[in-house]
C-alpha cells in the first residue's frame, strides 16, 4: 500500500493560536477557502508523495540523521502572504521574520539524505510557511478583493516566537473533510550549536 508522505514541524506555542484565529477571521470573509484543520498545522520541510512502507521507513531513518545533526533553534513567525499573487492566491501561508536561515539548514540537510534515497525535492528556493487555507478557483472577484485587503492588514502580523526542536514524519489520509495526518516518527534535533 502506498502512502502519501511529508516531513514537518509541528505549530506549537503562541504561533498556533494566532493561526488560528487568522483562519477565524479571513474565514468571516469568504467561503471560497479551505482552510487547514486546527489539529493539523504545520510547517512543512519535504512533500515526498506516495510512498511504500519500505521507503517510509527509509525516510524516517534520514529524518533521524538530519535531527541528529542539527541543533535546536527559535524562530519567529509572522505577515501573512500568498503563493499566487495577492489578487488571486493560491495558498494563504503564514512566513517567518527570523529563523529563515536556520530552517534553510535543516531542510538542506534532509534534502541531502533523501537525493540519497532517489526523492529529488522541489529545485524551487525553500520557503518556510505554516498554511492556513488554499484557495478554490471560482471564487468570485468581490470576495477575492475583499481578501486581498484582509492580507494587506496583516502582512505585518506578529504571530510568535517558538522553539523548533523536532521534526516529525506525516502520513496524510485524505477524506472526505480533507486530509488526516498520522505520525510515523518524531525526532528531537540533537546536533550542538555552531
Amino acid at each position: 500500500m502506498r502512502t502519501r508522505t511529508f516531513i514537518a514541524i509541528a505549530a506549537t506555542d503562541g504561533v498556533y493560536e494566532t493561526a488560528v484565529r487568522t483562519i477565524k477571521k479571513l474565514s468571516r470573509i469568504t467561503d471560497g477557502i479551505k482552510w487547514v484543520d486546527p489539529n493539523d498545522l504545520h510547517w512543512t520541510l519535504h512533500f515526498l508523495g506516495e510512498l511504500e512502507d519500505d521507503e517510509i521507513y527509509d525516510v524516517c531513518r534520514a529524518t533521524e540523521q538530519s535531527a541528529a545533526e542539527v541543533a535546536p533553534f527559535a524562530a519567529i513567525a509572522g505577515g501573512v502572504s500568498t503563493f499566487g499573487p495577492i489578487e488571486h492566491p493560491r495558498t494563504l501561508w503564514i512566513g517567518l521574520t527570523e529563523g529563515e536561515e536556520r530552517f534553510a539548514q535543516l531542510y538542506g540537510s534532509l534534502q541531502q539524505r533523501l537525493d540519497a534515497l532517489g526523492f529529488r525535492g522541489d529545485r524551487r528556493k525553500y520557503v518556510p510557511h505554516l498554511t492556513l487555507g488554499r484557495v478554490a478557483r471560482d471564487v468570485p472577484r468581490d470576495e477575492l478583493d475583499r481578501v486581498a485587503e484582509a492580507l494587506a492588514e496583516l502582512e505585518h502580523l506578529v504571530a510568535g516566537t517558538f522553539d523548533v526542536d523536532e521534526i516529525t514524519v506525516y502520513a496524510s489520509r485524505l477524506k472526505r473533510e480533507g486530509p488526516g495526518y498520522q505520525v510515523y516518527g518524531s525526532f528531537e534535533l540533537a546536533g550542538t550549536v555552531d
